[in-house]
C-alpha cells in the first residue's frame, strides 16, 4: 500500500516537472572547437522571428584577494543590516526565583541594555514564569502567583551588536 503511494507520489512529480520546463529552455551542451571546452548554451527565443539564439557566456573579472574582501564587506553592510548577538542557557528556579548573569562576551557587545529581548521556557509544572527585573549584566525570573517551585528552564538573550 505504502509503495504503491510513494510511486504515485514519484510519477506525479515527474510529470509536474516535465510539464513546468519547455522543450526550447533545455539546456544543450556544444563543444567549442577552438577551445577544446565544453560551455553550456540556452537557446532563448527571438521575438520577432521565433528562432532560437544561443546563450551568450558572461564574461567574469578576475579579483585579487583584497578586491573579493573588499565586495564580501560591501555585500554584508547591504544585506545584513544589524547583527544580533546571543547568549542563552539553562538555570533553576529556587523558592520561586533565580537571577542569571550574562557571560562577558556578551555583555561587551551590547549596543543598549534595554533592547535586549529575553524569553524563558520552563521545563516542568509551575505557575509560569516572568522577567521580574533585568540589566546590562544580567537578569531575574521569578514564578508567578508567588510560586515557590524549583522547576529548570531554558533562557535566551538577543540583542543587536556594536
Amino acid at each position: 500500500m505504502k509503495a504503491t503511494k510513494i510511486c504515485s507520489l514519484i510519477i506525479v512529480c515527474f510529470m509536474l516537472y516535465t510539464l513546468s520546463v519547455p522543450i526550447w529552455a533545455q539546456t544543450e551542451q556544444t563543444t567549442d572547437p577552438n577551445e577544446g571546452q565544453i560551455e553550456e548554451s540556452t537557446p532563448t527565443v527571438q521575438e520577432k522571428t521565433g528562432e532560437p539564439v544561443p546563450f551568450q557566456k558572461p564574461e567574469f573579472k578576475k579579483m585579487d584577494k583584497s578586491e573579493m574582501q573588499e565586495k564580501i564587506a560591501e555585500m554584508k553592510g547591504k544585506y545584513n543590516r544589524s547583527s544580533k548577538t546571543e547568549a542563552s542557557g539553562k538555570a533553576r528556579l529556587v523558592e520561586g526565583i533565580c537571577s542569571v548573569e550574562f557571560e562577558k562576551e556578551f555583555t561587551e557587545g551590547l549596543n543598549d541594555p534595554e533592547a535586549v529581548s529575553i524569553t524563558v521556557t520552563p521545563l516542568g509544572e509551575c505557575n509560569g514564569l516572568f522577567i521580574y527585573k533585568y540589566n546590562e549584566s544580567g537578569f531575574t525570573v521569578k514564578e508567578m502567583g508567588e510560586g515557590k517551585s524549583g522547576v529548570e528552564f531554558f533562557w535566551i538573550a538577543v540583542t543587536r551588536s556594536k
